[in-house]
């Protein structure tokens, strides 16, 4: 392994990476990863400040002037 170059090894695992698996449904797991994203992006456009843990809410921070 050591006489192998970083691109012979990231060529090596797109090439098994890109393989579709019985176990997915004879999908890939960047099919899958894509699949996950979109599902996350969806729902923080569809409702941008509610239900996500941690979410930025600009309407529940106080304002400026009742802080002083």
């Amino acid at each position: 392994m050591d006489n192998l170059s970083d691109e012979n090894v990231e060529h090596a695992s797109d090439l098994i990476c890109g393989l579709p698996r019985k176990e997915l449904g004879y999908r890939t797991p960047e099919e899958l990863f894509d699949a996950c994203l979109d599902e996350i992006y969806t729902a923080l456009v569809a409702e941008p400040f509610g239900r996500v843990k941690g979410a930025y809410d600009p309407l529940t921070l106080p304002s400026v002037s009742a802080v002083g």
